[in-house]
């Protein structure tokens, strides 16, 4: 497996029958049209999210969004920030058991697999 840096803000790994065609495209100016050999992605996200958190995405009137927005600004937070604040006040009293707190333990762990 050889290693192939794409304008230099992707790096890709590649197995040796792939890396032979893109050098050779490399030289020959050609398009490579395509490549047998499987290619594996590895990114390196600066701003990666610690492995307890997960994402939520929701769909909200644009109306909401700003009005949202608008109040994070003028309390200097993020927008992540306010609505985890907001949605905490509304959770607060909701009880975790045990078999909750095992269930995240193990979407954390596969989380650090990935």
């Amino acid at each position: 497996m050889d290693t192939l840096c794409v304008e230099n803000q992707i790096t890709v790994s590649v197995f040796a029958e792939c890396w032979a065609k893109l050098k050779k495209q490399e030289t020959s100016k050609k398009r490579l049209t395509r490549c047998n050999a499987p290619l594996r992605l590895s990114l390196d996200v600066p701003n990666q999210p610690a492995l307890d958190r997960t994402q939520l995405c929701v769909r909200l009137p644009r109306s909401l969004k700003k009005r949202l927005e608008k109040l994070a600004k003028t309390r200097g937070v993020s927008l992540t920030e306010l609505v985890e604040v907001l949605i905490l006040k509304h959770v607060a009293d909701v009880e975790l058991t045990p078999d909750d707190y095992r269930e995240i333990a193990n979407e954390i762990e596969r989380a650090g697999k990935n």
